[in-house]
């Protein structure tokens, strides 16, 4: 299990496995904003903010509204 936040987990291979494909739609379209990554991939805002926040240490950057690949 992977913590992405206040009680927010996800299995590490559906972790791995968003973080692939957001860095897939990040190389092909540069940027994306919690709507597009609530919409790619079906969740709820809840998760997707805990999980984008997350990557904001790491993998992505935030930018105002916007996450771009590092």
């Amino acid at each position: 299990m992977v913590s992405v936040g206040d009680d927010i987990y996800f299995l590490a291979d559906v972790y791995n496995d968003m973080i692939s494909r957001l860095a897939a739609y990040l190389r092909e379209h540069e940027k994306i904003t919690v709507a597009e990554t609530r919409d790619l991939f079906g969740a709820s805002r809840r998760y997707i903010l805990a999980f984008l926040n997350h990557l904001d240490q790491k993998i992505t950057r935030r930018e105002g509204d916007v996450r771009y690949l590092r």
